[in-house]
């Protein structure tokens, strides 16, 4: 089986590539050719998942606790401490109590509140 043709291929395919004396194929990146980077350490991503995650517990709880907000569905996104609420509530101090409630929260830097008023 004669394998040059395929050898060209993987040549032109792969794009900047020699054969050493060896016969072997050495492969020189330019920034054109360079593989996508890899995530860095999912070990770290897996971490940020996790407090993020339990920060997200820990503000749906805090606002459960509280009676004036126990019964609205309120959303919550969680991410590097910032916590994103969104949904209706019947008035303006129920979303000022949400923002109040969540910041105490310990671990929360920012509450970013996109509740608004439902209609009546």
């Amino acid at each position: 089986m004669n394998r040059r043709p395929l050898m060209l291929a993987i040549t032109l395919a792969i794009g900047a590539m020699s054969m050493t004396a060896a016969g072997q194929i050495a492969v020189s990146y330019t920034p054109e050719n360079a593989p996508a980077a890899i995530p860095a350490n999912t070990a770290k991503n897996a971490e940020i998942i996790d407090a993020n995650s339990t920060l997200n517990t820990r503000v749906k709880s805090a606002m459960k606790t509280h009676y004036n907000l126990a019964s609205f569905n309120i959303s919550v996104i969680t991410r590097a401490g910032i916590v994103h609420l969104s949904g209706k509530v019947p008035s303006s101090v129920l979303i000022d109590q949400a923002e109040s409630v969540v910041g105490d929260v310990e671990g929360v830097r920012e509450v970013d509140n996109q509740l608004t008023v439902s209609g009546s």
